[in-house]
């Protein structure tokens, strides 16, 4: 059997995402810092299945709320450790069930406690290298999200991404991601598009799903409109829209609108403006007849946000000459026909 990761181990279960925070579990008892005894570097087949499942029942007791159950496996962990890091790994688990209890102060003082653990400790640090940037991804979202400091969130994030070497791929990935998120929440929309530029750039080929290229072009082409940069947004849009229009993507649709919403309705432009919005709208039509297989399609609910808002498009095309289509438009939105 392949020998598993013990690195791997110490992160069961801890995701990332920009939105969600790894499973996390109790306040200890003074003295539970100290460094636990020596402990075999490889682990057997018995530890590794023992703490996978431990950690799943942690995860289960949280979210069932059952925070006490999930203390006392916790406190099992420092009492009885497998591995040096399971203090540190514990404490890093603590703030998760802190967290969810509605207690933001403690789960940060948990996460931050944990990265100083492991500063003192110098074999856990080596033996499980990427336990610090897992520590650091918890707290930049716990700080960004829960506090509100946006700006300390990206500095934590950085971290990871640019000084975090022994970081897993998809850690450094969600970091700079989350990072570029957090500069256009402040308002830097310039510093949040070039983030994802970056990001993208230096990602190997294949190793980014289509379907979240495709999310964040289309993210950024949001972040250039919001900046006063119409002529940006409308290039990066269309670009997008260009290489991608067949997809079912809800972001392709979406970004499909935005390309015939931003070009203005005069002239030439009427043309495409108008003929993008009645493309789209077949394109509905046709994705409620056959849904579409693809999980990144919108649903029900979004394939009727996306209709009106193409029709709406196509009404505030006052000054183009198309007027059979524009009053479609109006009749499917249940205005009055214009006089």
């Amino acid at each position: 059997m392949k020998k598993l990761s013990i690195a791997l181990l110490a992160t069961v279960l801890s995701g990332a995402a920009f939105g969600g925070l790894r499973i996390s579990g109790a306040a200890f008892e003074s003295g539970s810092e100290a460094s636990s005894p020596q402990q075999p570097v490889h682990p057997t087949r018995a530890q590794l299945r023992a703490r996978h499942e431990s950690i799943a029942r942690i995860a289960t007791l949280t979210d069932q709320s059952d925070f006490a159950g999930a203390r006392a496996l916790l406190d099992l962990m420092v009492s009885n450790p497998t591995f040096d890091w399971d203090p540190i790994e514990a404490r890093r688990l603590s703030g998760f069930v802190a967290r969810r209890e509605g207690n933001t102060a403690l789960a940060e003082q948990e996460l931050r406690q944990a990265l100083h653990m492991l500063n003192g400790n110098p074999d856990a640090a080596r033996q499980s290298p990427p336990l610090r940037s897992v520590i650091l991804m918890d707290l930049a979202q716990l700080v960004a999200i829960d506090r509100g400091n946006a700006a300390e969130g990206i500095a934590l994030y950085d971290r990871v991404h640019r000084e975090e070497s022994a970081a897993f791929p998809r850690d450094k990935w969600l970091a700079a991601k989350n990072a570029a998120m957090l500069s256009a929440r402040l308002g830097r929309y310039a510093e949040g598009i070039q983030r994802i530029d970056s990001v993208l750039a230096a990602m190997p080929d294949n190793q980014v799903p289509v379907s979240e290229i495709i999310s964040l072009r289309a993210t950024q082409a949001t972040w250039c409109a919001a900046s006063g940069d119409l002529p940006g947004a409308l290039q990066r849009a269309l670009a997008l829209w260009n290489e991608h229009q067949n997809r079912d993507d809800l972001s392709v649709l979406e970004t499909g609108i935005r390309v015939a919403e931003w070009r203005p309705a005069i002239g030439e432009l009427c043309q495409f403006r108008i003929s993008t919005a009645t493309e789209i709208l077949d394109r509905i039509n046709g994705l409620r007849a056959a849904p579409s297989q693809n999980p990144h399609a919108p649903t029900l609910a979004q394939l009727a946000e996306l209709e009106r808002q193409a029709l709406v498009v196509i009404v505030n095309s006052r000054g183009c000459p198309q007027r059979e289509a524009i009053a479609m438009a109006r009749a499917r939105l249940g205005l009055r026909p214009e006089p």
